[in-house]
């Protein structure tokens, strides 16, 4: 991911990997994003902004084909 923690700025579509778990950006409210997960249809967040998504430095982007 070319973009920093603070240049982000939440994309519906976008999706978030970290070894076999994704995430797709849901909706966007603001600087909060609501994601679900894509191996499990139930399994959602809560709305949160991108620092607290990606604290620790787990998740990346996954990139676009």
């Amino acid at each position: 991911m070319s973009e920093t923690v603070e240049d982000y700025k939440w994309k519906v579509g976008d999706v978030f990997v970290s070894g076999p778990y994704r995430w797709k950006v849901e909706r966007v409210d603001g600087d909060r994003a609501v994601l679900r997960s894509c191996s499990t249809a139930w399994a959602t967040t809560k709305p949160l902004t991108f620092r607290e998504w990606h604290e620790g430095h787990r998740w990346t982007l996954e990139p676009q084909p």
